[in-house]
């Protein structure tokens, strides 16, 4: 981490206080869910890391064959994703996902990239749901 940058801690105090919710960053994970318990993002500030991750898992799963091929031209869309990629994890689960490097990061610029984050999480659900 830059000597310059917010530490963990302070980026999740900020974004707690933001949303007016209680975050706790544990083992340099942070989850949000919204009311319904659907993932809404994960905020990865693990230690010793340059980079700040989140990710979310989109609760869509398709077996069509040209399902791997349809995720990975969406990646070349940037004006779907804005700066966002898909990936599957290691149990076939489709998740957005999105890093920028830790000394780019403010607590209020942190606050900006995670709420845009959550917002392009909605708007690639109903995308994928589309291409299901």
């Amino acid at each position: 981490m830059h000597k310059n940058s917010p530490a963990p801690h302070q980026l999740v105090a900020a974004l707690s206080q933001y949303l007016k919710v209680n975050l706790q960053l544990e083992n340099g994970v942070c989850a949000l869910f919204d009311k319904q318990q659907l993932e809404m993002c994960i905020i990865e500030l693990l230690p010793m890391s340059t980079t700040a991750i989140l990710h979310c898992a989109m609760g869509t799963r398709s077996h069509a064959p040209d399902r791997h091929s349809q995720l990975l031209k969406l990646n070349l869309q940037p004006d779907k994703l804005n700066g966002c990629w898909l990936a599957l994890d290691e149990t076939g689960e489709e998740r957005l996902c999105a890093q920028c490097p830790m000394v780019f990061l403010t607590e209020e610029s942190f606050c900006q990239w995670v709420t845009g984050f959550i917002e392009q999480v909605g708007e690639t659900r109903a995308l994928l749901s589309q291409t299901a």
